[in-house]
């Protein structure tokens, strides 16, 4: 078997989980190699189809929206997500290989839980109480704030752009109520922040999903499609957390997942 080449996003989350399925590899005598991509949306989907790379991790409501450009649903339905995405990815001679079970998709995020908030149906009801805070793209990107207000009708007090570093800090100062975060950002684990939960799946799904070329060797989709259920939202977010605040390297991290979470 040729050395198999690893597509990753050029950020830290990718980088994690590559480094990982690398070692997962090398425990079954599979020799790999990363290949860490220029800051493109299509760069490795690009990749596979030149042959270049042999598989990659993407984003379900990535894939589907910015690079497919598929039928918007008004609500949300990640089988059909999947079902849509690889159906299309047939057409490029590629697969999608499994879907992970974490999503790093987009959430309603609060300091503390306020109102006894759980849900955005909850928040519409008084949301011209609350200030809410998102980087200025969000405001009209359809996967963003009008997506939420189609199916919320949210009213906000004040809307305030922030870039995300900025935007947590209004958080954390009580300066806004609510912001746009990550499901799988470390800075949840750290400043202990409520999610709320988008109860109308108005927002596009964002599940980690590994997109694959036809014809990878049996022995390689089996070691990815083992991962399938076992890294969270929790774990994924341990993992970033891990990084950005222990300030453990990549290696480090990987070893510490398949010493303690691989069965």
């Amino acid at each position: 078997m040729n050395k198999i080449i690893i597509g990753a996003k050029p950020f830290n989350e990718q980088k994690i989980l590559v480094n990982i399925i690398s070692k997962l590899l090398e425990i079954k005598g599979i020799e790999s190699e990363v290949k860490v991509s220029e800051p493109v949306l299509e760069a490795n989907y690009n990749s596979i189809k030149s042959g270049e790379i042999d598989f990659y991790i993407e984003y379900s409501g990535t894939i589907y929206n910015a690079l497919f450009n598929l039928e918007e649903m008004k609500n949300w339905d990640n089988d059909l997500v999947l079902e849509r995405v690889s159906k299309r990815l047939e057409k490029d001679n590629m697969m999608l290989l499994t879907d992970l079970d974490y999503e790093s998709g987009f959430v309603i995020t609060s300091k503390i839980k306020i109102d006894d908030i759980n849900t955005i149906s909850e928040l519409s009801k008084n949301s011209e109480k609350y200030i809410f805070s998102c980087p200025k793209p969000y405001i009209t990107r359809k996967d963003g704030l009008p997506a939420l207000n189609r199916a919320y009708k949210l009213k906000f007090k004040d809307i305030v752009p922030y870039q995300p570093d900025e935007m947590y800090k209004a958080l954390l100062n009580e300066e806004v109520d609510f912001i746009t975060g990550f499901t799988t950002d470390s800075r949840v684990i750290e400043h202990e922040l409520f999610l709320i939960e988008d109860d109308k799946n108005a927002l596009p799904p964002y599940e980690a999903i590994i997109i694959a070329k036809k014809g990878l060797d049996d022995s390689v989709q089996e070691v990815l499609k083992d991962l399938k259920g076992k890294i969270s939202n929790e774990i994924i977010r341990k993992l970033n957390y891990m990084f950005d605040f222990e300030n453990k390297s990549t290696e480090e991290i990987a070893n510490y997942y398949i010493k303690n979470m691989v069965d």
